[in-house]
Parts: C-alpha cells; structure tokens; sequence
C-alpha cells in the first residue's frame, strides 16, 4: 500500500498532536511492507531530522505555503487536493483533523475532541472556525474517524461514519514505577 499521512504537525515545538503524529509515525514505517509518502507544510520551519523519515520506503513532501491559505484553498476552493500534494495514495490519514480533499483512496482522519465546538472554547480563531468547517462539512467524507475521546463518539457518530476509539499510546519511556526519590521530589512540590 501507498500510505500518506499529513505530519506538518511535528514541528521543532510541536504539541501534544505533533507528538501524537510523530510517535504513530515512527511506529508505523517499521512495517517495511508499504510505502509511506509524508506531507510535511511549513513556511518556516525545516523538515525535522528524523532517522524514521530518511528509510528507503518513506518520502518526504515538503511544502512551503502559509498554513492559513492552505486551510482557506482547502476550505474554500476544495483543493489542492492530496494527490496533487503528495501523489495518488491507498489511505490518506490526517492526525490533526485537517481533512484536506481527496479523489481516490481511502480517508482517515483522527479526531482528538471536540472542545473546539463548545461555545466560548479558546481556540485560535482561524482554527476553531476550520474545524467547525471540517466537522460540519468534511468529515463525513472520511472513511474512518479514529479518536481517544469516549465522550466524542455520540457526536462523530452522528456524522455516519465509522468512529474507532483508540486510546493514544505513552512513550515508553513512561512505562514501570518512578524511581522513589523522584516520585518524593514530585509529592513535595
């Protein structure tokens, strides 16, 4: 398979999604059986340097455009679309909910709340109205919604798509029982 994933969320200060994306990316292209192709957008930032990303079956797209037009093309214009981006693809998935359009293949697209929907949320202005725009519009087009959000699932239901709930894994680095002095260093703080 032909698989392509948005991580333009792994940025140098990525976030929890970045660090979502980044950990099931690197999980995944150790299944060396398919081709990974990696959408990659920032005006400013490098594509990160990454062991994962330089294997023989992954491809790097790196694009250069604000991610405000691209979210505004995508919104308004319907494209460009992911084959134009990063070629024709078995499964599109994209982690940070931006479901971009798509001809063929198919869609996957994990949904991590919904706290962009409740009124009076704190989310950035031009993201919170483009996921409210991909709720109401576009991911009824995805083939799958994946979330670790229990509470989410009646709301994506509704959308008639099928919804996965996937608890998101811990590095494991986090795994095992914290060295007594540090767990004490905690408690006293």
């Amino acid at each position: 398979m032909r698989i392509g994933i948005d991580i333009s969320s792994i940025t140098p200060r990525r976030s929890g999604i970045g660090t979502y994306t980044y950990e099931l990316v690197r999980r995944l292209v150790s299944c060396r059986r398919h081709e990974y192709v990696l959408l990659f957008n920032s005006l400013r930032q490098p594509v990160p340097d990454f062991p994962e990303l330089h294997a023989p079956h992954v491809k790097v797209r790196r694009l250069r455009l604000p991610g405000p037009l691209l979210l505004k093309a995508w919104r308004r214009l319907n494209r460009p679309s992911v084959e134009s981006l990063v070629g024709p693809v078995d499964l599109f998935h994209a982690p940070a909910t931006y479901l971009p359009p798509q001809r063929a293949g198919a869609r996957v697209v994990t949904v991590h709340d919904l706290h962009f929907r409740e009124p009076g949320s704190d989310v950035h202005s031009l993201g919170g109205r483009y996921l409210n725009w991909i709720f109401e519009n576009r991911l009824r087009e995805a083939d799958l919604i994946l979330t670790p959000d229990l509470a989410a699932v009646p709301d994506l239901e509704q959308l008639g798509v099928r919804v996965r709930v996937i608890p998101e894994g811990v590095d494991e680095r986090f795994y095992g029982e914290p060295e007594p002095e540090a767990a004490a260093r905690v408690r006293a703080r």
